[in-house]
């Protein structure tokens, strides 16, 4: 009893099993590893060697130890740190920090890298990077940063993300079908006003090369309201990221008569001999998204993106439960040369060599955001880069972002 009160009263004060002197925390939407450990006075390398932790990584929802020398720190009052000043020149040689003499390197800071490459900002501007160095032999990752606009990589009320969203809607169809027994080589039979059949391959490849709506409105289906926004999406962390309605009613709806993904219809599996029936749903959750079909954030977009790209070097936790062909299948689909949409790429590739990166991504335009979520990957070095963004007005609002933050990586200006 006397160890089951313990145990009891250390978790009210804040202590970890096993740890006198380690306290708990819970990771909120916006929390870097620097702003935590300024608020309790300690170290970021404290933290990550605390919580054995190779990168500055951080999911909504994780808990982290607070170690004795965030403790002590905070006892004394902890400095919160200054915001960066928006204008602010940065050091010479397009760094956007040096480091003290005999210091360690301050982790750059965005707005200061690009603006050395010459771009000043825009106020709808939503960016959030990862820059990622893997081992040698490009199993593991050995090192990992994330660097956000301002404050803006957990916003999702307020824009309209549009095709971007089709990302989760090909994986939470591809991981129902796993659950099922059933693989992208399927063929899907949808039941409802009038009957539509579709192999699962060509309904990915319809919706993520040529941003079809209604191959995505399909997919949605496949995958169920619940199980999409929920398992697929609440599950992993992705807080933001909601699938509500469907895309281009003025024809889905004449040909459905559904004006909402909580109502799925029956549906109809066949692979070779095998067949599935699921029947038709109503779902029993409220994941809305008050202002448009769909919603998101930069940083769940990016998050996506690292589960997808990192697949191989990432453990069971931090993936997408998807079967090597349809890895494949979805990473040749970004990988896609598109008729729309590849400015973003376009320009974060005129910076590098020609023929020295290569780009995977899913571009979304809608009421004057344009937005995209893109894997860098260098051929001639171990860095990689996911980037996630989005601004308005127009499919140009991007562009000095895109070029400057190109010229940015390739000179290795985020490296730390």
């Amino acid at each position: 009893m006397r160890g089951l009160a313990g145990l009891l009263l250390g978790l009210a004060l804040g202590l970890l099993p096993g740890s006198a002197s380690a306290r708990a925390y819970t990771v909120k939407p916006g929390d870097t590893l620097g702003a935590i450990a300024r608020t309790h006075g300690c170290e970021v390398d404290d933290i990550k060697k605390a919580n054995k932790l190779d990168s500055d990584f951080l999911r909504d929802g994780q808990a982290l130890k607070l170690p004795r020398a965030c403790r002590k720190g905070a006892s004394r009052g902890a400095s919160k740190g200054a915001k960066p000043v928006k204008g602010a020149k940065p050091a010479k040689g397009g760094k956007a920090e040096k480091p003290a003499k005999g210091g360690r390197k301050k982790k750059p800071v965005l707005r200061e890298v690009l603006a050395a490459h010459g771009f000043g900002g825009r106020r709808s501007l939503k960016v959030r990077v990862i820059e990622v160095t893997l081992d040698k032999r490009g199993r593991r990752i050995v090192d990992e940063d994330v660097y956000d606009w301002e404050d803006s990589a957990h916003d999702h009320m307020d824009w309209n993300a549009a095709s971007t969203v089709k990302l989760f809607s090909a994986v939470g169809a591809i991981e129902r079908l796993q659950a099922k027994g059933f693989d992208s080589r399927a063929q899907v039979t949808f039941f409802g006003q009038g009957k539509a059949q579709h192999t699962v391959q060509e309904l990915i490849e319809a919706s993520l090369i040529k941003s079809d709506n209604l191959a995505h409105n399909r997919l949605v289906q496949l995958a169920g309201y619940d199980f999409l926004n929920g398992r697929v999406l609440k599950n992993r962390g992705l807080k933001h990221t909601a699938i509500h309605r469907p895309y281009e009613t003025s024809r889905w709806i004449p040909m459905t008569g559904s004006r909402t993904f909580r109502e799925t219809p029956k549906i109809v599996l066949k692979q070779g001999r095998k067949t599935a029936t699921l029947p038709a749903e109503q779902g029993k959750h409220g994941y809305t998204c008050p202002h448009s079909a769909a919603c998101t954030s930069v940083a769940d977009l990016a998050q996506a993106m690292r589960s997808l790209m990192l697949h191989e070097q990432l453990g069971p936790r931090d993936r997408f439960k998807l079967d090597k062909r349809s890895l494949r299948l979805i990473r040749d689909a970004l990988k896609a040369e598109r008729k729309r949409g590849m400015d973003v790429v376009n320009l974060l590739e005129k910076a590098f060599k020609p023929g020295q990166v290569v780009a995977y991504h899913k571009p979304g335009f809608s009421e004057g955001w344009i937005s995209d979520v893109v894997y860098l990957y260098d051929k001639g070095s171990r860095k990689r880069w996911i980037i996630a963004a989005a601004a308005q007005p127009g499919r140009g609002a991007l562009n000095g972002m895109a070029t400057a933050l190109g010229k940015a990586l390739a000179a290795g200006d985020l490296s730390d």
